[in-house]
């Protein structure tokens, strides 16, 4: 028993010491951040019971509150790990509605990575999961006299209006307290294309003002349209339904990315619409 208990201690130790010098790695390159200013005030722009993605601890989701102070964001966890982001590093901000999606989110997309859960991250996300009411009426048959479906689809309406509406109101708080040092960006869904991005599966990319996105699968795709020379069509005749969208970045040396799969529609001359 004892041969056992020493054993465990000993793995343990490496453990841990493998943990430090992986920390130790990922802290090397990191471009040093402003240090955070917090505002004195009690009536801060505050959006309480979010996650967060990635997760703080491993795989369990971690819940908390966001906070807007004098010169960036504070996420503070209900176990009290805290995660601090600058405007001034901030390079792309989005608020993306629950409508047609099952999370409303806020999503930051970094000028330089920072740490989140140990890692170096370049995007991180809180959000809130939407529940549909059309997973509980699944199993049976749709009725429109049924009057039970028809409250429970007018209630589920109306939760995401207001989380809709919570979220908004943070938004405008915060583009009207730091004075143009963030300015969030909402995908036009209604524009948007199936396509598959570098390393992901087929999905729904949504332009934006500034970019291209897709905010709702694993990993997140934010491809931001002031990086590139041009976009090159490929594959598009026809004969075929679907064409391929190659986005070539002004810096030469970054590797072309490639959307896949986006299906063509009815044209009349040989151009892609």
């Amino acid at each position: 028993g004892s041969i056992a208990l020493v054993m465990s201690k000993i793995k343990e130790g490496q453990k841990l010491y493998r943990q430090k010098l992986a920390a130790e790695r990922e802290r090397e390159d990191l471009v040093a951040q402003d240090q955070l200013i917090t505002s004195t005030s009690r009536n801060v722009p505050r959006l309480k019971d979010l996650l967060i993605r990635p997760n703080l601890t491993g795989t369990r989701k971690g819940m908390g509150t966001l906070e807007a102070h004098v010169n960036g964001f504070r996420f503070i966890s209900q176990k009290g790990d805290k995660v601090d982001m600058t405007y001034k590093n901030i390079r792309n901000a989005f608020f993306q509605p629950c409508d047609g999606e099952m999370i409303v989110c806020l999503h930051f997309h970094f000028r330089h990575p920072i740490l989140v859960g140990g890692k170096k991250r370049t995007d991180v996300q809180f959000y809130t999961e939407v529940v549909e009411a059309s997973q509980d009426l699944s199993n049976r048959r749709s009725n429109i006299y049924d009057r039970d479906e028809l409250e429970e689809e007018q209630r589920d309406r109306q939760m995401r209006a207001n989380i809709n509406k919570a979220f908004s109101t943070f938004v405008k708080r915060v583009e009207e307290a730091a004075d143009e040092q963030v300015e969030f960006d909402i995908p036009f869904r209604k524009l948007g294309f199936t396509g598959v991005p570098p390393h992901r599966q087929s999905c729904l990319l949504v332009p934006t003002t500034n970019c291209i996105v897709n905010l709702t699968e694993q990993p997140q795709f934010v491809l931001n349209l002031d990086d590139l020379e041009l976009v090159h069509f490929e594959r598009v005749q026809f004969s075929l339904k679907n064409f391929d969208m190659v986005f070539i970045f002004k810096d030469y040396s970054s590797t072309p990315a490639t959307s896949s799969s986006r299906r063509a529609r009815p044209r009349s001359t040989g151009a892609a619409s």
